[in-house]
């Protein structure tokens, strides 16, 4: 269905800024961000084509729109020169709650050195 769709196609070249070229990737390319989004759980939060394709020219780009290969070999190997960073877990509320408790002390020593107090 993708592979038909020109103004899409138009689309991925221009964002990539690589040339025609670039649409031979997109066969292996959407595999690969079909199980991303499979390995995330997000399957529910694409509900339609227009969303898919907005979501992946946007992955794509944080990949630096390279090839399949080029990916899993970044990801695989540790390297985050593809822009790739693997998504953190969820902070615990208490950590979140120490984390801001902190911050708001900073910001009261910083407030009252600046008052002179």
């Amino acid at each position: 269905m993708l592979e038909q769709d020109e103004d899409w196609q138009h689309s991925v070249v221009q964002a990539s800024g690589k040339g025609a070229g670039i649409l031979n990737l997109l066969p292996q390319i959407m595999l690969l961000f079909d199980a991303h989004v499979v390995s995330l759980g997000e399957t529910g939060e694409i509900r339609h084509i227009n969303d898919y394709k907005r979501r992946l020219i946007c992955w794509w780009r944080c990949m630096k729109f390279n090839s399949a290969a080029e990916i899993l070999y970044q990801q695989n190997n540790g390297g985050n020169s593809s822009g790739y960073y693997p998504r953190q877990q969820p902070m615990a509320n208490i950590d979140r709650a120490r984390e801001v408790a902190e911050k708001a002390g900073r910001m009261t020593v910083e407030y009252l050195n600046r008052q002179g107090i």
